[in-house]
């Protein structure tokens, strides 16, 4: 993968060359395109002298946002695959234990569902705290 410089995207930018910003990371162009867009024409008053950084922040606070996302996505696709895989294993090589954890699950489906609320509510509580304190990832 190629990776372009700071005026090589703006110049493919405003060649709009869309075939050729495939080289490139999609976060880099998105970046790139948002600023390009928002700048297209001058502002009335001049730019801050915080413009960039505020820039910066915002496409850093996108980006973290994207990974939280696939944090969370990941999270749930592991937990939704690994119980039924787990079953499906424990009954290919021991069906006679798998029909008596599913009877013991079932009788106490209540506190299996208990304890997987309070793991996904601990983890959406250590997220949300460590964001809040910008300690986050």
């Amino acid at each position: 993968m190629k990776h372009l410089s700071d005026q090589e995207i703006q110049k493919l930018l405003e060649e709009q060359a869309n075939h050729d910003l495939n080289n490139t990371s999609d976060e880099e162009i998105r970046s790139y395109q948002m600023v390009f867009e928002a700048l297209k024409e001058a502002p009335r008053g001049g730019l801050p002298l915080s413009f960039a950084d505020t820039v910066a922040r915002n496409a850093f606070l996108q980006a973290e946002r994207r990974q939280q996302k696939r944090f969370w996505l990941l999270l749930l696709l592991t937990i939704a695959l690994a119980l039924p895989l787990t079953l499906v294993l424990l009954f290919v090589y021991q069906p006679a234990v798998t029909q008596q954890f599913i009877t013991y699950i079932f009788s106490h489906r209540w506190i299996a569902l208990f304890v997987l609320l309070m793991f996904g509510l601990i983890q959406f509580a250590d997220h949300w705290l460590l964001g809040r304190k910008g300690l986050a990832n």
